[in-house]
């Protein structure tokens, strides 16, 4: 088998074995947490830590996977599902790894994966910490998605998107009326690479996180919404364009 043939079989199974492996780790993981309590004022003492760090080499092949963790959430039930949540991912990443090496050993083994798995804290103020999660994966090509934990500190929930806006209200649309604008903007002066036909709207769901001016930030991994020389593009969304519908 041609080691071009690997590649793309290989990106084209990575959605479903992550899938289906982050479910076998997660319900192996899964236990009871203990009850929440009141949120320390000001956020004191919620923070990110490394939890554990594996790495390995195949030949030609190897893989460094950090894996963090929330520590200081007030609700501890919380803590325990995203630091479950973090470490079946980094699993995930792990046993796709171990299972690309198995399958292609003897048929090409010349071919070669580099896996890196990583974070960094993006936002870290009085209000919010918001963590990237990275998982870099090469055979030949490479591919990068982000995953984005954002906490209000005040409060010590884990926001979501819709949970940023009045109820029933559309963000989506001004959203992405105002992204697929910059977009076009950024091919006429040059930075190029993004794919204005193919972007119909984010998702209800889209990534995102809150930067250090407390702007909305929504993220797009490789290839989501550009060519890959772009890597993975981000856009602050201006104050005006959500301010009318923001809680």
């Amino acid at each position: 088998m041609s080691i071009k043939k690997i590649r793309i079989l290989f990106y084209r199974r990575v959605i479903f074995a992550t899938i289906a492996v982050m479910i076998v780790f997660c319900l192996c993981c899964a236990s009871p947490g203990a009850a929440a309590k009141e949120a320390p004022e000001g956020g004191e003492g919620i923070r990110v830590e490394t939890r554990d760090r594996f790495t390995g080499k195949d030949g030609n092949s190897g893989y460094d996977i950090t894996v963090a963790m929330f520590e200081g959430l007030p609700d501890h039930r919380l803590e325990k599902k995203l630091n479950r949540e973090l470490l079946c991912e980094a699993k995930a990443v792990l046993e796709r790894y171990k299972d690309y090496i198995k399958e292609n050993a003897e048929e090409c083994p010349e071919a070669t994966l580099q896996v890196v798995h990583s974070y960094e804290v993006v936002t870290d103020t009085d209000d919010i910490l918001a963590l990237k999660v990275t998982t870099f994966e090469a055979v030949g090509s490479s591919n990068t998605t982000n995953k984005f934990y954002t906490i209000d500190k005040k409060t010590g929930e884990r926001l979501t998107l819709p949970r940023l806006f009045k109820e029933g209200a559309d963000y989506v649309t001004p959203i992405s009326n105002y992204i697929r604008e910059e977009m076009i903007r950024r091919n006429n002066s040059g930075e190029g690479g993004y794919l204005t036909d193919d972007f119909q709207a984010i998702g209800p769901e889209q990534n995102f996180y809150i930067n250090s001016e407390g702007q909305l930030v929504i993220a797009f991994d490789k290839y989501e919404v550009a060519a890959g020389a772009v890597g993975t593009p981000e856009f602050v969304i201006p104050d005006e364009v959500i301010k009318d519908i923001l809680k």
